[in-house]
């Protein structure tokens, strides 16, 4: 739930939109490690972006990035899976197996795109 002062800015950004926003999709992906149903307080934050977004008309998903298997990198098609990743287990070594996308996993991504436009 949102304060009543950020929820009354939120509504009047909203009236004051002249824009058509109807063909706008948003991703939101929601980096927290605390799995679904339990909440988080980047729940939150996601919830601003959400109100501003559906209330001009855009369309707008969420999803949690720890409820999925997300591959990192990129490979080339949909009919050959990753290749499963080689593992130095030798003794003194330490490698980061993170992912490389260069996204911080615990920051709240908007990605949007116009239909029809690329």
């Amino acid at each position: 739930m949102l304060p009543d002062h950020v929820q009354a800015f939120i509504d009047a950004e909203i009236a004051a939109n002249r824009t058509d926003f109807g063909d706008l999709r948003a991703v939101v992906l929601n980096g927290t490690l605390k799995p679904s149903p339990t909440p988080s307080h980047t729940d939150g934050l996601i919830e601003v972006s959400s109100r501003v977004l559906r209330g001009v008309g855009a369309r707008f998903d969420t999803f949690r990035v720890v409820d999925h298997t997300i591959p990192p990198g990129v490979y080339p098609g949909p009919r050959r899976p990753p290749r499963p990743r080689q593992r130095d287990h030798q003794l003194g070594s330490r490698q980061s197996h993170a992912p490389q996308s260069g996204v911080p996993m615990n920051a709240t991504t908007v990605v949007g795109s116009s239909q029809g436009r690329g």
